[in-house]
């Protein structure tokens, strides 16, 4: 393990390293919240906070396809901005500058050319999980047993997006085995939360979370297979899609769990605006990315599905379902405060409320976490072999399951999946006569909290084992006025007990609040309508406040 440290240390030197003299900031430990910390370090122009303070990637592409803003300038605004959001917030894996502004520069010769675009998000720096291969770059997946590991070849998301006109300009940090909502391992330490450096930024996608907050990146692409692009997009107060299996291509990128196809993972983007979220489903989906990866369905975007054409658009009234509980982790204050906000938004603008019996839930999650302990933890052990690299987390898995009782395991997740699919089908509206439209619910019981604390992940992963889409977006933020703890509260379990043990207000207080709205299985066209609509009405609300930069 001694030599192993040396090399995790080494590759850290490296990497700080590749930040130019000029780009470097100090910044007092003891400081909390660094969001405005790129705003006044005096390394961006005023220009270049101009373009990395943009939201909306269809403004920036309108103005890097006219000339008015050059690849160049873009690019090198985020490397900028990725450089302070790293050292801020150790969010960083690879650094990819150099050759991002050696995209950029051909991107905008060829415009020069050409007269047009190259393709659809041509000079978008687009920011990569630590789960993406680019040729001839390093890449360790948060295992330090693969330092020295370097790519042959690209994922194919990878070669989408830069036919497609992307700059790759850094990839982000993971936690060991992916399977954790919190980023830490071995190689580059632990990643933190802008908003609350005491807090942490979720995971697995947190190195995502934490730069796309800091403005560092204006889309991210993460992956989820049990809440990792929703954890950390509620974490950090951004919008974070989860879609269904076989719409974006996985063929290329590395992952834990290889093989396990009970609950797949599945690649989604964050971003701070629904509109860039919807830009990146779109362009991969209109790539014919079926053609490169034999799990993708031939099923381009569909826009009528988006503008919800069948129902009459997003203007027409809807029918929403909210879970406050599932029967088991009551939610904190502010959650419950959020779900009201957005409750009473939908309702002043038409839409109709029921309540969703979620008392299933418990059932289906024990369920996905049987699923994903199944080897008894035989691909951790395969992965660092003989390297001595230890596990961080603490808790061990069984004994592995036989092929037969994994075959179980398979008939029982399709069982609960056909009980939930007649569930929903025959959740007729009253005010519709359609079944419900979308289903409101938590992120996570709780909003950020402190390091080491995240410590139930039900309410995402259990769309996961439905494999139903779901967007992850923000709210509010904690006030300790509003949020103070409830001295009526008795808990529903032992595990309730714990997360409300945890919750405190005047820690959290500034955090983001968040909650995820989840569609049908394949309908994830439909779903980013929907969210369109919920936006809408959140519009009209005076508690609506998402925006905490």
């Amino acid at each position: 393990m001694l030599e192993l440290k040396a090399k995790c240390d080494a590759k850290k030197a490296a990497q700080a390293a590749l930040i130019p003299n000029e780009w470097r900031i100090k910044v007092p430990k003891s400081l909390k919240n660094v969001l405005d910390i790129p705003r006044r370090a005096g390394i961006l122009s005023k220009k270049e906070l101009l373009i990395t303070e943009l939201d909306d990637v269809d403004i920036a592409l309108a103005k890097l396809a006219t000339g008015e803003w050059s690849s160049y300038e873009v690019t090198l605004a985020y490397c900028k901005r990725a450089a302070i959001a790293h050292q801020l917030t150790n969010c960083l894996t690879e650094i990819l500058f150099d050759d991002a502004l050696a995209q950029a520069r051909e991107l905008d010769e060829y415009l020069a050319l050409h007269g047009r675009p190259k393709g659809p998000l041509h000079g978008i720096p687009i920011s990569l999980k630590d789960q993406f291969p680019i040729d001839g770059v390093e890449i360790t997946m948060g295992y330090a047993c693969w330092l020295g590991r370097i790519s042959d070849s690209n994922a194919v998301l990878v070669d989408v997006l830069r036919e497609a006109g992307a700059v790759f300009h850094c990839r982000t940090n993971v936690p060991q085995t992916l399977m954790w909502a919190e980023t830490y391992n071995h190689v580059f330490g632990l990643t933190v939360n802008p908003y609350n450096r005491a807090l942490t930024s979720g995971g697995s996608s947190g190195g995502e979370g934490a730069l796309i907050a800091l403005r560092g990146s204006i889309l991210g692409v993460g992956t989820d297979i049990g809440g990792s692009v929703r954890i950390p997009a509620a974490c950090n107060g951004l919008y974070g899609f989860r879609p269904s299996t076989g719409r974006i291509p996985y063929q290329g990128a590395m992952n834990s769990m290889v093989g396990q196809e009970t609950v797949e993972s599945v690649i989604g983007p964050l971003a701070r605006s629904l509109s860039t979220i919807k830009k990146f489903y779109q362009v991969v989906l209109n790539a014919e990315c079926w053609r490169r990866d034999p799990k993708i369905l031939d099923l381009p975007f569909r826009q009528d599905h988006y503008e919800l054409t069948a129902n009459g658009g997003h203007d027409a009234k809807y029918s929403f379902a909210i879970i406050k509980t599932e029967g088991y982790v009551l939610p904190d204050p502010p959650i419950l405060r959020a779900l009201s906000i957005v409750a009473d938004a939908l309702r002043e603008q038409g839409h109709e409320i029921l309540d969703w019996d979620a008392s299933d839930h418990r059932e289906g999650v024990e369920l996905i976490n049987e699923i994903f302990q199944a080897d008894g933890g035989a691909d951790f052990i395969e992965q660092v072999g003989v390297s001595g690299e230890t596990h961080i987390l603490s808790e061990r898995s069984g004994a592995a399951l036989s092929t037969l009782e994994v075959w179980k395991l398979n008939h029982r997740k399709e069982t609960y999946r056909k009980q939930y699919l007649d569930k929903w089908e025959k959740a007729i509206s009253p005010m519709t006569g359609r079944v419900v439209d979308a289903i409101i619910s938590p992120v996570a019981p709780h909003t950020a909290p402190k390091h080491g604390q995240y410590i139930y992940c039900g309410h995402t992963s259990i769309w996961n084992l439905l494999d139903y889409p779901s967007c992850a977006f923000p709210v509010t933020k904690v006030q300790a006025s509003l949020d103070a703890p409830d001295p009526a509260f008795k808990p529903l379990s032992g595990l309730d007990a714990q997360c409300n043990a945890q919750y405190d207000v005047r820690e959290t207080a500034g955090s983001p609040v968040a909650l995820q709205l989840t569609g049908r299985r394949h309908k994830d066209e439909h779903l980013l309508g929907m969210m369109q609509v919920l936006l809408d009405s959140l519009a009209h609300s005076d508690q609506y406040d998402p925006q905490t930069l």
